[in-house]
């Protein structure tokens, strides 16, 4: 028996019309319906996008195609769904085809298919038409044999012949049956089958691969654009022939067909999410792959401050630039050479990602505050004596209280004293120093080191020099009464000193 009529209609991108029935030229069909006078057309009608759309049957019976039935879906069109084709006549000729769109245009169309109607039958039973008068019914056992098995199929006839045809491989098998019973031994054939018995009746069945509903996608999770990666269709560990589809992130469709021999190699040329869809012996599964772009280098100044408008480059132009601090977003686009201009409003840690064609990078920076120290002479004073209490405070540019690092005090020029700075911090001035030097060292990288500088003065000299002027009249007063009493010769202190004085010349 010829099996021309079973080949596959469409292409990679277009929807898939196969296991047409009845089969090309099949001739003494009967009708599966005696009221109507319908032949049942059937197909499988598949696209590999899954996006299937219209489904058109059609006749030339008056000389023009005309519509037999149309139909929009969504999914897969089966062998189980049929389209009567009503009111024909016996011992006539029908000519008919199908056509099929996808949801992005895409048709299929079958060749033109014939058939001619034979005796009527007294009833539809399970076939799809056949001579004879007694009613059809076909048992398979078992009832969805797998491939390389063996079938055996029963009739309520005791002798008769036929065939079967294997719509996906093209084979057919010759039966014989003998007091009802017929049987064949399977190749490597699956899928959608027929039986055929002559002047008896037909049967669809499904025969089961050994890898029906057992495929697996061997791909990475992950690859970098533009790299070459391995790509496998596996089952029960055996690499397997299968439609391997690839859409991407931008939704663009390929397809490639994988064989028994090893994986095929595969370059993503964009990045993103991709999902890989598989086909082989009536069983469908996807597996996503996330493609990463190439890196961007993202140059920022280590020194960055509140308020101050700095450039940051992404080396990249006309990128996408997305600035993010807390629940703060700034987008900017790069210029031709790459750079925008950002002014922080905060100091802290942002995050920068910029995001091109197939490229994308991530870079953190911190911006930074100055600080401003407040040192208060609790004397009210602006110059600091030694003794006098002092209270020392830092602050940075928002205006908020800094409340760690240390103060280190210098006293013309030498160190004085170190100490911890927790948000406020008090100090007695000593020793006395013409000059005070008070460095703020901040132990974050936020905060922008700071000092300040603060006169000394010595203490008021008036009563020191009081003290000493009533001091010496006290002395001069006593010398006076000691000599007068005669207890102290002033005239001989002075003849001494004049001795003295003469010795010394």
């Amino acid at each position: 028996m010829a099996c021309a009529n079973l080949v596959q209609f469409g292409s990679a991108t277009s929807p898939a019309i196969l296991n047409v029935t009845p089969v090309n030229g099949a001739t003494n069909l009967s009708f599966n319906n005696n009221v109507t006078k319908a032949i049942y057309l059937r197909a499988n009608i598949t696209d590999i996008n899954g996006d299937l759309k219209y489904i058109l049957f059609e006749t030339n019976r008056t000389g023009n195609w005309s519509k037999i039935a149309d139909a929009n879906i969504t999914g897969n069109w089966t062998t189980s769904t049929y389209v009567p084709f009503t009111n024909l006549t016996k011992n006539t000729k029908y000519w008919w085809r199908i056509k099929a769109r996808d949801n992005t245009n895409n048709w299929t169309n079958t060749t033109v298919y014939s058939f001619t109607i034979g005796k009527a039958s007294t009833g539809g039973g399970n076939g799809t038409g056949g001579g004879g008068t007694s009613k059809v019914n076909i048992t398979i056992v078992p009832s969805e044999p797998k491939s390389g098995g063996t079938v055996i199929f029963l009739i309520n006839k005791n002798n008769a012949s036929g065939y079967v045809i294997c719509n996906a491989t093209m084979n057919v098998y010759p039966i014989l049956f003998t007091q009802g019973l017929g049987s064949i031994k399977l190749d490597d054939d699956y899928g959608p089958a027929l039986v055929y018995i002559v002047n008896y009746g037909t049967k669809l069945f499904t025969i089961k691969h050994e890898y029906q509903g057992n495929l697996l996608i061997d791909a990475p999770f992950s690859a970098d654009v533009n790299e070459k990666v391995d790509i496998a269709v596996l089952s029960q560990g055996e690499y397997v022939s299968a439609t391997l589809s690839f859409t991407s992130p931008s939704n663009h469709t390929t397809s490639r067909q994988t064989g028994k021999s090893g994986p095929i190699s595969y370059t993503f040329i964009e990045a993103g999410d991709w999902t890989l869809h598989a086909n082989a012996y009536y069983t469908n599964i996807t597996k996503k792959i996330y493609i990463n772009p190439d890196p961007i280098e993202i140059t920022v100044s280590e020194n960055i401050e509140i308020g101050h408008e700095t450039v940051i480059n992404v080396n990249s132009p006309n990128a996408e630039v997305v600035i993010k601090k807390g629940d703060a977003t700034w987008t900017y686009q790069s210029d031709s050479n790459g750079e925008i201009l950002f002014e922080p409003l905060f100091s802290g840690r942002y995050t920068i990602t910029a995001t091109s064609s197939n490229q994308k990078g991530t870079k953190t920076f911190d911006v930074k505050s100055r600080t401003e120290m407040s040192i208060i002479n609790t004397k009210g004073k602006a110059e600091i004596t030694e003794g006098d209490v002092l209270i020392m405070q830092i602050q940075d540019t928002e205006g908020n209280s800094v409340k760690s690092g240390s103060l280190e005090i210098y006293g013309d020029g030498v160190p004085i004293q170190t100490l911890e700075y927790d948000g406020i911090t008090y100090w007695t001035a000593t020793p006395q120093a013409k000059i005070y030097e008070f460095h703020y060292v901040p132990d974050s990288e936020l905060f922008i080191a700071s000092q300040e500088t603060v006169r000394g003065v010595p203490p008021d000299m008036t009563m020191i020099y009081i003290g000493v002027t009533i001091i010496a009249i006290i002395i001069f007063i006593s010398v006076l009464l000691l000599n007068r009493a005669g207890y102290l010769n002033i005239g001989a202190l002075k003849g001494l000193s004049g001795g003295v004085k003469d010795d010394l010349l």
